[in-house]
């Protein structure tokens, strides 16, 4: 039961003197005198001001009362709560009505043909892939990077691959076998499962590789201070066993093979347009009379950039994007350094996926890999330097301890450098175009699902190919 203060008492006994003075006086004479009714008057607004008094005072008292309820329950809760005294419940929030959801964008509807593409250079990527069991284990080897001349040696020195970095998957892979079933690489496997820490120093200029387990220079190592140059290479290694980065070391640095930038795009690209009828071997010794077997030796990045004719650029608009097309990195001297080739864009899960060579990745993704940027769904008219696209593709030195490349981090960030230079862009094949557009009409088309009148969508705002094309029989 609630215990009664004082106040309140007080109060009370108030106003029952107050009714019993009224009482006596009122009923004692019927018709009283004026004296008589001056002190009735006076007991009575007495006996009103008492009522009211003890209002306020009552309400003042439990005013009090509450705040060191308050006071114990914050400072003292042990004490509180052996008073019975609680915190009140808090009262029950009004149901907030969740923000209305903006109309979702119509996704634009892929064609079987741009699923037909996905498919072609999706199969041309895995071609560059290979199985061996090396050192007792099965391995998934991917062909290595190889530019000519990509790095600068003494005098007299030139840095030349296996078919000059432009051979096919087809040719390449025999050669390499040939690599892997040598006694020499069967001796470079042995020496690093050998146990113990050491270092395999290749030598680019003789084609050669040694190890030693001096133990200062596998300090320095421990300690990223790296003792290398661009034709002498160093990797520590702790006798674990062989792994599909050692062998890409051997192929790269002794057997000198691979495939660079510029001769797995063409190879891609002349795959898909052989798929749809179009030689381009013979279409482009024809233009440059020179033997077909010579073209793809010729390419380099200077036939997919649009001054040369063959390729032409696009707007890198995300929702405009197709198999097919072109990614060009530029460098600050405006001249182009890589390439990649778009293979797929996911337009339920916001993913572009890109495939391109290149050793400047992470250590076991060296050579030719595929490439990941995510974009936000609702954000698809927006190009591929806008905030919200994420390049995922890491970018690293070729061996561990060498200099960073720039101060890249990722492709996105070699994306967005050298805009006075010209900035990196985004082509498109106009041969491949031409063979698109005629087993789709509307390859390049933003289809809409809900579009009213289907005969009318969005088209890319890129130049007709067809006057370049009358060159050609």
């Amino acid at each position: 039961m609630k215990r009664r203060s004082g106040v309140f008492y007080l109060g009370l006994a108030l106003v029952c003197i107050s009714l019993a003075s009224f009482g006596l006086l009122f009923f004692s004479d019927s018709f009283p005198t004026p004296a008589q009714r001056t002190v009735r008057d006076a007991i009575t607004g007495m006996g009103g001001l008492a009522v009211r008094g003890w209002r306020e005072l009552t309400q003042a008292g439990q005013g009090l009362l509450d705040l060191g309820a308050d006071l114990l329950l914050q400072k003292a809760p042990r004490i509180a709560g052996m008073l019975g005294l609680h915190e009140p419940p808090a009262p029950a929030a009004a149901p907030v009505a969740p923000p209305p959801r903006p109309p979702e964008q119509p996704r634009r509807v892929k064609s079987a043909e741009e699923r037909r593409v996905e498919e072609q250079i999706d199969a041309v990527f895995r071609e560059y892939f290979r199985d061996f069991t090396i050192g007792g284990r099965r391995l998934t080897i991917r062909m290595p990077f190889a530019l000519n001349d990509e790095r600068e040696g003494s005098r007299g020195y030139t840095q030349v691959f296996h078919q000059f970095g432009k051979g096919t998957p087809g040719v390449v892979w025999p050669y390499i076998e040939k690599v892997i079933a040598s006694k020499a690489f069967k001796s470079y496997v042995s020496h690093l499962g050998a146990p113990g820490e050491k270092a395999v120093v290749f030598s680019l200029q003789k084609r050669s590789y040694s190890v030693t387990t001096n133990a200062k220079l596998l300090a320095a190592l421990r300690l990223n201070s790296y003792p290398g140059t661009p034709t002498k290479i160093f990797v520590r290694r702790s006798g674990e066993p062989v792994s599909e980065a050692d062998v890409y070391n051997y192929l790269y640095a002794v057997a000198s093979v691979g495939v660079d930038c510029s001769g797995f795009a063409y190879h891609v690209l002349e795959s898909v347009a052989r798929a749809h009828g179009i030689d381009l071997n013979r279409l482009l010794a024809k233009q440059w009379r020179i033997h077909p077997l010579e073209v793809r030796r010729r390419v380099g990045l200077w036939f997919f950039d649009p001054a040369s004719g063959f390729t032409e650029p696009v707007a890198d608009r995300i929702e405009d994007l197709r198999p097919g097309d072109m990614i060009l990195y530029r460098g600050s001297d405006g001249a182009l350094k890589h390439s990649a080739i778009i293979q797929a864009v996911d337009l339920d899960t916001g993913i572009i996926r890109y495939v391109q060579s290149t050793d400047w990745a992470l250590e076991e993704e060296r050579g030719v890999h595929s490439s990941i940027i995510r974009f936000d769904l609702a954000r698809v008219r927006q190009g591929l330097r806008h905030y919200s696209v994420k390049w995922l593709q890491q970018v690293r030195p070729p061996f561990e301890g060498e200099q960073e490349p720039r101060d890249w981090r990722t492709d996105g960030d070699r994306y967005l450098w050298y805009t006075e230079a010209g900035g990196s862009l985004v082509v498109r094949s106009r041969l491949l175009a031409e063979a698109f557009l005629k087993a789709e009409p509307r390859y390049y088309t933003a289809v809409f699902p809900e579009s009213p009148r289907p005969g009318v969508e969005t088209t890319s705002s890129w130049t007709s190919i067809r006057p370049w094309l009358s060159q050609y029989p």
